[in-house]
């Protein structure tokens, strides 16, 4: 058997990634368990309100990050990057590999690496803001806390649910996206670089 039937395909792998995101859901959903159970006396300390902003703040700055994530994969910056391999900052061993494939596979591989990466980091950082909730309720007795935090880490969580379906529809966007001027630019641009380095 050759190394390309070993290969995972895109179906499988957003069917593992909907297990990795199951989990995350289902471990918000916890928290929202161990913070009921675990809660102690409510508790008023200028402490656990200035927590409670730092918190609030750090969320923030988390759902800022979120959102440049996300945008990651949009077409309009996604798609120039596929025809960009210098700009997706891999190590050399790691360029060469993909240097080698046709543009189809080639940019397969990177659209469906930039999913799993960027889906990946969103829902690592809902759980830090479902975290925060927590941390504040065992520690205030402020069930409110986790509710909060609780309730945007799992809005972000569904609203960032990766699919299959519409993974595939982007592909067929970016099939259409190469038939534009600044693809087509693009493309001219890297094939002079290339012939410049022979």
């Amino acid at each position: 058997m050759s190394s390309q039937e070993h290969q995972i395909t895109p179906r499988q792998t957003f069917a593992l990634l909907n297990l990795i995101w199951a989990f995350f859901a289902v471990l918000i959903l916890v928290f929202f368990l161990i913070g009921l159970i675990f809660r102690r006396e409510p508790v008023n300390s200028v402490n656990l309100y200035i927590s409670a902003v730092i918190m609030a703040i750090l969320s923030i700055l988390i759902l800022f990050f979120q959102g440049k994530m996300r945008g990651n994969l949009a077409d309009g910056r996604l798609f120039p990057r596929l025809l960009d391999l210098d700009s997706w900052g891999l190590n050399p061993k790691a360029a060469a590999k993909l240097r080698v494939l046709e543009l189809p596979q080639r940019a397969e591989r990177l659209m469906l690496q930039a999913h799993v990466v960027f889906r990946t980091l969103i829902w690592l950082t809902s759980i830090l803001v479902a975290s925060f909730g927590l941390v504040l309720t065992l520690l205030g007795g402020r069930y409110r806390f986790m509710v909060l935090f609780g309730i945007v880490a799992l809005t972000v969580i569904f609203y960032n649910y990766p699919s299959y379906p519409m993974f595939i529809q982007q592909q067929k966007r970016w099939q259409g996206f190469l038939e534009t001027k600044t693809a087509r630019r693009i493309l001219k641009k890297e094939k002079a670089a290339a012939g410049d380095q022979k």
